[in-house]
């Protein structure tokens, strides 16, 4: 007996298709199954996925600052309406936009707290990458985030200036006191 292998048929002369109507020799072995042609193939159970899949865990996206203006110039204002919202309060922080610093909605992002309640400090600044920031009655933001300020003074917190002013509503009919804070609100808008 030969054992020698001369030819690649030679080594798999066992593997060839026999068709019923035809035989097969070892000259003229049946071609494969076309790759194209998915009758010739069995369907496997599972493509393309692991046999030990992990429960999968949803991914909760992290809520979007909600604001009004288009934030050109990165200067955001965030006022605490959950406590006292008036038309007044909004006609005020609308005249030291338009009319205070002439600027206009265009510039700056005005946050309202009651519309971004589940919100902390980091996550306006990673979102609105302000210059700029004024906070109105909005203290406990800074005092979440452990950093130091004083009422009408301004401050950096990760290069950003911050102003912070009292509830709106306490400059209406206080003349002296709204005097102190636009007189900060001019030297922080020119840093």
């Amino acid at each position: 007996m030969n054992h020698e292998i001369i030819t690649l048929t030679d080594l798999f002369d066992e593997f060839y298709l026999i068709n019923d109507t035809e035989t097969t020799s070892l000259n003229s072995p049946k071609p494969l199954p076309s790759l194209n042609n998915t009758n010739d193939f069995l369907e496997p159970k599972i493509a393309n996925e692991p046999q030990n899949k992990f429960p999968e865990i949803p991914v909760t996206p992290k809520p979007q600052v909600i604001y009004k203006g288009a934030n050109k110039k990165h200067i955001t204002i965030i006022y605490n309406d959950k406590f006292y919202d008036s038309p007044e309060n909004v006609l005020l922080i609308t005249n030291l936009i338009t009319k205070g610093l002439n600027i206009s909605f265009e510039d700056v992002a005005i946050c309202r707290v009651k519309q971004n309640d589940n919100l902390n400090l980091i996550d306006y600044f990673e979102q609105l990458t302000p210059k700029k920031v004024l906070f109105w009655g909005c203290s406990d933001l800074l005092t979440d985030a452990e950093v130091a300020y004083k009422m009408h003074e301004i401050g950096i917190f990760n290069g950003i200036h911050f102003l912070v002013a009292d509830q709106v509503q306490m400059y209406h009919d206080n003349t002296t006191y709204k005097t102190q804070l636009w007189t900060k609100i001019k030297e922080w808008y020119n840093l």
